[in-house]
């Protein structure tokens, strides 16, 4: 018989055993379980997002850097007293959204962003006050709290000279890798690696004082210099979007370029890529058209015929020829822009002062066109630079087995298309005694100073200074008179290249490719300029001959080049 005594008693040790059982449990099954629970609840992971390398240009100022930035995220399901919440983001964040709309954001379904890289301490200031409501509102006893948003640290890309250079640079995606221009090219050179630090915090939010677990620091990326001189590119984009404006033309390219070294000290075709504010630019398609677009080179190409000639031994400057009035090219009569109508004697020199086609076309033809395809290539006409920027254009140049009947017309300029950068890299052989260079952008990556390639001799000197010379004497009393700039002996071409009516597929009779072409000092040669403005109803001296030399100008004042002529 059971007592109720033995009852009372049984029941206890029942409970004490279950007792007993659970503290086991707990203490010794469950411990690693609740711990990591603990941990999970308390502990927080944050990446540490490495800097992206700097550009800078020749001189030291930053045309692209990162800064640090805040993205604000937002998990609805866990937002408490949404319109607090908006009603500060609104004030803090200042972007373009209202309170509603950050409500709306707040009280949605799914995870999502509200706002993107804002301003780091703006961000920061909101983050702060959101602590300080949550402990202000644990500590009255209320178990409302503020939750539900992420503050992600991240890192913004600023380009201080907004769209001068713009397409040059070029930007980035929305994390952070390049994807146009320089940004691009160099992406593995400017792109770092992320920290991570893992810390504990308070059930308010704040970090806990000694928390800290583990700390990985970010890796920053590479800073690297380019060629490009600010004040040069600024001058150039004034010069060639007025130009472009004034004559009410398609498009214009720039390229500015150490004779002796192929450093690009401004690249630019309109229009222009702001990076700053992608929003609001009208390009589509961030293409810089020195490098990607081939041209109709016009009489720019001049030179290059006149060289080949000196250097077989064919014609010195002073070489006479019987210059008719018209000439065949295939199945076409060409004339010269002067219209005239009977024979003229002019040496090589005049024909380039004059810019003779029929005259170009009698040089070619004394070449033959073996050597000139030769002496073309030599030049590197039709093959691509090699310059550190993507989507170069190798132009449209025709080789030896190709040639027609109509090869000639390649003497001055038509029948062939090439990007404005390989133009100035043929000229610049001319301007740099002979020997041809790579033109490039990338001078310096953190601090390893980047050798350009080793140019090679395309014509002697004695030929190069002959041509140039000849290209003087264009700018003195020739065409390129509008080149002039007081103080300096300079050497140039301008260029009139008829374009192609698509339409019809044969030249236009009033819309033209004008261009201008040339190096300075005469003597010494340090920089040179070209400047190309397509589709427009008048020739290259007219169009472009005053913002070829007010670029030329600043140029040779920014190098330090001091006036060769009192």
């Amino acid at each position: 018989m059971v007592t109720r005594r033995n009852f009372v008693c049984g029941m206890v040790g029942v409970a004490f055993a279950a007792l007993i059982g659970r503290l086991f449990y707990y203490q010794c099954i469950m411990t690693g379980i609740l711990s990591t629970k603990a941990a999970y609840n308390q502990t927080a992971q944050e990446v540490l997002p490495h800097h992206r390398g700097t550009i800078y240009d020749r001189n030291g100022n930053a045309l692209a850097v990162s800064v640090d930035a805040m993205t604000v995220a937002v998990i609805p399901s866990k937002v408490k007293d949404p319109r607090w919440i908006a009603n500060n983001m609104a004030k803090k964040l200042g972007s373009d959204l209202t309170v509603d709309e950050y409500y709306e954001k707040l009280t949605g379904s799914t995870y999502q962003i509200v706002a993107r890289k804002v301003d780091y301490s703006a961000a920061e200031e909101l983050r702060q006050l959101i602590i300080e409501e949550n402990i202000r509102r644990n500590d009255s006893g209320s178990d409302v709290l503020i939750d539900g948003i992420e503050f992600i640290r991240t890192t913004r890309r600023e380009y201080p000279y907004e769209d001068i250079a713009g397409t040059v640079v070029g930007v980035v995606d929305e994390d952070g890798n390049g994807l146009t221009g320089i940004e691009k090219r160099h992406n593995d050179i400017l792109t770092g690696v992320d920290g991570l630090l893992i810390e504990r915090r308070g059930i308010t939010g704040e970090a806990v004082v000694g928390g800290q677990i583990s700390r990985d620091e970010a890796q920053d990326g590479t800073d690297i210099v380019l060629s490009i001189d600010i004040d040069i590119q600024r001058e150039a984009q004034e010069q060639l979007a007025q130009a472009v404006y004034d004559w009410g033309a398609r498009e214009g390219c720039v390229v500015v370029m150490q004779c002796k070294t192929g450093e690009l000290l401004a690249c630019a075709s309109t229009p222009y890529l702001n990076p700053a504010d992608l929003r609001n630019s009208d390009v589509l398609s961030p293409t810089l058209k020195c490098v990607s677009y081939a041209y109709e080179p016009g009489s720019t190409f001049k030179p290059i015929t006149a060289a080949m000639a000196v250097e077989l031994g064919l014609a010195e400057p002073t070489t006479v020829y019987d210059v008719p009035a018209q000439i065949e090219v295939g199945t076409d009569l060409v004339g010269d822009v002067d219209l005239r109508t009977e024979e003229v004697q002019m040496t090589l020199t005049n024909i380039l002062e004059r810019s003779s086609n029929v005259g170009a076309v009698m040089v070619a033809e004394s070449v033959g066109a073996q050597q000139f395809s030769r002496y073309s290539e030599r030049f590197k006409i039709g093959m691509p630079t090699g310059i550190d920027f993507d989507d170069e254009s190798y132009g449209i140049v025709p080789k030896l087995k190709d040639y027609t009947g109509a090869w000639t017309s390649m003497s001055f300029g038509q029948g062939l298309a090439v990007p404005p950068v390989q133009m100035a890299r043929a000229i610049g052989a001319i301007a740099n005694e002979g020997i041809i260079v790579e033109p490039h952008f990338l001078i310096a990556k953190g601090s390893d100073v980047v050798t350009p390639s080793t140019g090679e001799r395309v014509i002697s000197t004695a030929t190069a200074h002959k041509v140039g010379n000849m290209m003087y004497s264009v700018i003195e009393n020739g065409y390129g008179i509008s080149g002039r700039v007081e103080g300096y002996r300079l050497s140039g071409k301008t260029g009139t290249s008829e374009r192609l009516d698509p339409n019809t597929g044969t030249y236009s009779s009033d819309s033209y490719t004008a261009s201008f072409i040339g190096f300075g000092p005469t003597q010494d040669p340090q920089v040179l300029v070209y400047v190309l403005v397509d589709d427009v109803p008048a020739g290259g001296s007219q169009v472009v001959g005053q913002p070829w030399s007010a670029i030329m100008l600043t140029a040779l004042q920014k190098l330090q080049i001091a006036p060769t002529v009192t």
